[in-house]
């Protein structure tokens, strides 16, 4: 078992002890994640990183034709 991908995005520090610091070592040691997985964690303020992100990812979807609607839009900067 275990996911494929992982983003981990906290406001915590590993060094801080608490649980919203674990990274994704640690969820491939449960099985959360597997060894082989493609994983990031992102430190940083989430309402920021979040939707920065969303954009990039949507971007490369749009990009391999997987968002038609975006794709459609994207020249004339109108996201629908």
């Amino acid at each position: 078992g275990g996911a494929e991908y992982a983003v981990y995005m906290t406001t915590a520090h590993r060094t801080s002890g608490s649980m919203s610091g674990a990274n994704t070592n640690e969820a491939k040691s449960w099985g959360k994640v597997k060894d082989e997985s493609d994983v990031a964690t992102v430190i940083g303020d989430v309402s920021i990183t979040f939707p920065l992100a969303m954009i990039r990812a949507l971007d490369e979807l749009a990009a391999d034709g997987l968002l038609k609607g975006l794709q459609e839009n994207r020249s004339s900067g109108v996201v629908k």
